[in-house]
């Protein structure tokens, strides 16, 4: 939110606000507004990051010393609109509205008006004694393309989609806000309803007159203007341009996939609580975690966690991860028989066979990380009392049963299966015993043969916890029914991708509007396929995976939560790192970070081979 523009007559210390740039020549902001911005200014990435540096360097130090311009940005003199935004990486941050003839100086107006909001050193200390610079993170928006006049009724929903238009009111009211804060504080719901409420919470917390607002709204019928910018952010010396204030991303190399990995797994180190559990779902704008919890995804957290550690190591790493399978062991019990030999995953009256299969998987995880067999024993009840739900035929049944009755549940999970084949392939690297592999096959044989025969390749489910499984298991016993079943597959995960959407971010996604987990699980899934092709698979093939694979890894990256975007919460460092559920939504949960995390290494080591050693 901007304060309103201040017509008085105020000297500066800036020299870029005359051009050519000469120290002493000064002027103060026209007050341009939405109505007199004519056509937009194409810029080119260099000249965007030329006016963050300028703004930064006002900010630091109050003037502009010798800063090269571009003949564009030295000659432009048409009423432009500029906002800044600025935090120091820990708190909300304070966004300016400058204006000028020339985008220079309306950039400079804005750093003008935020020097004033928050006095800045560029020491580390508040006094300007220390010798560090001071961390910050500063936004440039520049409006570009604004429709005008809109009239809407405010009770009801605004045609906006708030992660890519920022709203302004009326010149003399000064309120015009940025996507990001219409999203970060809920300004506007999902279904474009203004919320009163929302709004004065915010101008007071920026500074702003309610009273504007409060007139505004006196009248059911408002004026607004709806406006899109060319945005880019410095973070610390990193550049980046946005678009929904997320990096535009277009290719993926593996050591930045690698590195966003580890960012996320920095979100789950801030979300491990004291007892090993984690904040299994938070919605930064509330800023309110979900009182819900899944045991299930938190088994598969913790082994993203320990695959990210085989690779990249990192102490806190591990260490988040041996709390969290501390704490899922605490929902072991024993589990339909006296001799206590059948052991099962417990949550809330309930035993689930994904969530006792993907508790294996994590100690088999832990084992193959440190070494340590403490709970290999844990690891044997619990895939005996899988193999106690295996019919004949190789199916399970029941997926869900009450604890301790035994009482079964009227629930199929498409996954289960899957993550029940896998568990029994990585109890055999446990213990080395040959009848899981034996069960592994027979289940195996039943979704390929039974479950899934006849279907089309458009129906056939993209389950990456079963590819992964079949990936496995081909090492000890190949088939060749694995390799036809896992080509099909990813003919249909790469049929269903996003090629051509109606928004270029949604590229590589999956689903309308592409949601980001399903992205990162078809990844897994593709990164498992890639390895059971079949031996005379064509190029044709073999290379549309892989770029499925790129334009899903970039996707991914654009729903990861950076400066950009978290500098509008009220604790930034909470939500960094995170990815969120959608391009506009963002809700953070646990195996939204557990599926990009094993989906991102996957990618890095099918693009890098050996860049993962001990995988």
């Amino acid at each position: 939110m901007i304060a309103a523009p201040r017509l008085c007559p105020i000297v500066l210390s800036l020299a870029l606000l005359c051009l050519p740039v000469v120290p002493g020549c000064y002027k103060r902001d026209p007050g341009y507004w939405f109505e007199d911005i004519g056509s937009g200014l194409v810029l080119t990435d260099g000249e965007i990051h030329s006016l963050l540096l300028l703004g930064r360097q006002a900010l630091e130090t109050g003037r502009i010393d010798g800063e090269e311009l571009s003949t564009l940005l030295a000659t432009d003199r048409k009423p432009r609109l500029a906002f800044l935004s600025l935090s120091d990486t820990r708190s909300r941050a304070r966004v300016a509205l400058g204006s000028g003839r020339g985008i220079v100086a309306a950039v400079s107006s804005a750093a003008r008006k935020l020097r004033n909001q928050t006095p800045w050193t560029a020491a580390g200390d508040n006094n300007g004694s220390g010798t560090e610079k001071r961390k910050m993170w500063l936004k440039l928006d520049i409006p570009q393309a604004v429709m005008k006049k809109i009239a809407i009724d405010t009770s009801q929903g605004l045609k906006l989609d708030r992660s890519l238009f920022g709203l302004a009111f009326s010149k003399r009211s000064g309120m015009a806000f940025l996507p990001e804060e219409l999203i970060a504080g809920n300004l506007i719901d999902k279904n474009g309803i203004l919320s009163p409420q929302a709004v004065v919470t915010h101008v007071e917390s920026s500074g702003g007159r309610v009273s504007d607002y409060w007139s505004l709204r006196e009248s059911p019928i408002t004026n607004l203007y709806r406006f899109s910018c060319s945005s880019a952010v410095l973070a610390g010396d990193s550049f980046e341009l946005l678009r929904r204030g997320h990096r535009i991303v277009s290719s993926v190399s593996a050591s930045e996939a690698l590195d966003a990995a580890r960012t996320a797994a920095q979100y789950l180190n801030k979300a491990l609580r004291g007892d090993g559990s984690f904040v299994y779902s938070y919605r930064p704008g509330p800023d309110k975690a979900g009182d819900d919890y899944n045991i299930l995804r938190h088994a598969g957290t913790s082994f993203a966690l320990l695959e990210l550690y085989r690779c990249r190591g990192g102490r806190e790493i591990f260490e988040t991860a041996e709390k969290s399978i501390e704490f899922l062991l605490k929902s072991v019990e024993n589990c339909g028989d006296s001799a206590g030999e059948l052991r099962c995953v417990v949550e809330d009256g309930y035993a689930k066979l994904g969530g006792s299969a993907l508790a294996v998987v994590a100690i088999s995880e832990y084992r193959a990380a440190s070494g340590n067999k403490r709970f290999d024993g844990v690891a044997q009840g619990l895939a005996s009392w899988i193999l106690s739900l295996q019919r004949d035929d190789g199916s399970f049944y029941p997926h869900k049963q009450s604890h301790p009755e035994g009482r079964a549940e009227d629930f199929v999970s498409a996954y289960y299966p899957g993550e029940a084949l896998l568990a029994l392939v990585r109890m055999y690297g446990i213990d080395g015993n040959t009848r899981w592999l034996d069960k592994a096959e027979l289940g195996a044989r039943y979704l390929i043969e039974t479950r899934d025969a006849g279907l089309g390749s458009a129906a056939l489910p993209h389950d990456h916890w079963l590819l992964r499984a079949l990936s496995e298991l081909q090492r000890e016993r190949p088939q060749e029914s694995y390799r036809a079943y896992a080509a099909a597959v990813t003919q249909s995960i790469i049929g269903a991708q996003q090629l051509q959407p109606p928004y270029q971010d949604w590229r590589g996604g999956f689903y309308s509007p592409p949601r980001n987990t399903s992205t990162a699980t078809r990844g897994e899934a593709l990164c498992a396929a890639r390895s059971l092709l079949p031996s005379d698979a064509t190029d044709k093939l073999d290379t549309s995976l892989r770029t499925a694979l790129e334009l899903g890894a970039a996707f991914q990256l654009r729903n990861q939560t950076g400066p950009a975007i978290a500098m509008y919460w009220d604790h930034p460092q909470r939500v960094l790192g995170g990815f969120h559920r959608e391009l506009s939504d963002w809700e953070m949960r646990i195996d939204y970070q557990q599926h990009n995390i094993s989906s991102l290494l996957c990618y890095a080591t099918a693009i890098s081979p050996g860049i993962c050693p001990r995988l």
